[in-house]
């Protein structure tokens, strides 16, 4: 399946089936929480948050194909992503886009 920020597909007909949303919320726990506080006193890059970010980001992108192969999509397009880090511990991540079926 073809995904992309674009609100088109070059040399393709796409007509849209619905507008669609992939969401995961994801907590780093309490040993997440520790190894991002160790990490953030010595600076750099936080390996921990970018872990748990990556494992939230790729379940909701996994939740919108679902979504897009049960409508029979062919694509997703105009893909927007919005990461929040909600209540001080979680990390949500919400994927939206329009699910288009090739036309003639």
């Amino acid at each position: 399946m073809i995904l992309t920020t674009a609100e088109h597909i070059d040399g393709k007909n796409c007509i849209p089936i619905a507008v669609i949303s992939g969401k995961s919320v994801r907590t780093r726990g309490w040993f997440g929480k520790l190894q991002a506080f160790v990490e953030s006193q010595a600076g750099g890059k936080g390996h921990a948050y970018l872990s748990e970010l990556k494992k939230t980001e790729d379940a909701a992108f996994k939740d919108l194909e679902e979504q897009a192969a049960l409508l029979g999509a062919d694509a997703i397009i105009a893909i927007d992503i919005d990461i929040s880090d909600v209540m001080g511990g979680f990390i949500m991540c919400s994927i939206n886009g329009t699910a288009v079926k090739w036309g003639p």
